[in-house]
């Protein structure tokens, strides 16, 4: 059998979003209707995950998992893919 490789990773990030505030204004046939959000402040992300090849090529894979979390929110996220050729 051919070997198979692997690969890892861990990533972490940190960002603070100064100005975000949109709006808009969807129009129709009726009365427009406004929209409008803010999402400002600091957020923080973290993701952890594995890369997997064979020698060949023919057969690769990956999955990860991550969080992005700040005041009154959170996000998880999990991710897996396969790849095969023939």
């Amino acid at each position: 059998g051919e070997n198979l490789s692997a690969t890892y990773f861990v990533t972490g990030r940190a960002w603070n979003e100064f100005d975000g505030e949109t709006e808009g204004r969807v129009s129709n046939p009726g009365p427009d209707l406004p929209f409008a959000d803010e999402f400002s402040g600091a957020f923080g992300e973290a993701e952890a995950g594995i890369n997997l090849h064979n020698a060949s090529g023919a057969l690769s894979g990956f999955l990860a998992s991550g969080v992005k979390w700040k005041d009154g929110y959170s996000a998880v996220n999990l991710s897996l893919g396969v790849r095969m050729a023939w």
